[in-house]
């Protein structure tokens, strides 16, 4: 499952490879005011034990650092559909298991080969990092609209039952993802919800 999360990672990287960076500047200020993966990392709900996030759910990640005027107006999220199981252990920790299918931007229907992770270790906090390398294919890349390879790692933390969320670390071809987020919501009928791609704040 490691490598398939991988499919991942690599999928998204390269997805933004060929966009237009914002200039530092821009990147700065943003990065002042995201939640990233460092510091969501750094808060502990005190959990009990750790939310059951087994079952469906919604990711969708924003790649923060392509201006959507670069891309025709289109803006730079990238979605899948996730199978999740986890387990728990008797300290409290868990293992995550991840399987993810690369959804079309424009109608989010199902598209290309699915990317798989397993036994992602999940701290008592609810925090994991995740491989995120693979690929993802052209009606799922609003960026280049082309197939891609990302080589990434998803650092996210499981919030509740229903959501988790975090930043992304890794590169897509050139162009660093560190400033990417993503949000993770449990898909509970035949509509999904709606896109959410950062930390609440």
């Amino acid at each position: 499952m490691r490598n398939a999360l991988s499919t991942l990672g690599v999928a998204i990287t390269s997805v933004v490879a060929s966009a237009c960076v914002d200039p530092q500047g821009k990147l700065d200020e943003f990065a002042a005011r995201v939640v990233d993966a460092k510091e969501m990392s750094q808060d502990c709900p005190g959990f009990t034990e750790i939310p059951d996030v087994s079952g469906s759910f919604f990711f969708a990640a924003r790649v923060n650092q392509v201006d959507p005027s670069t891309i025709d107006g289109r803006e730079p999220e990238i979605f899948f559909k996730l199978t999740l199981k986890l387990t728990r252990n008797p300290d409290k920790t868990g293992e995550l298991d991840i399987t993810a299918v690369p959804l079309k931007f424009e109608d989010k229907k199902e598209v290309g080969a699915e990317i798989s992770s397993s036994a992602v270790a999940v701290d008592t906090c609810g925090r994991f990092v995740a491989p995120f390398n693979g690929q993802i294919p052209g009606p799922a890349n609003p960026i280049t609209l082309g197939q891609v390879d990302v080589a990434a790692t998803l650092n996210g933390q499981i919030r509740d039952a229903n959501f988790i969320c975090g930043g992304m670390k890794g590169k897509g071809g050139a162009l660093s993802l560190d400033l990417t987020t993503f949000g993770i919501s449990r898909i509970t009928g035949d509509t999904l919800p709606p896109v959410v791609v950062r930390c609440p704040e």
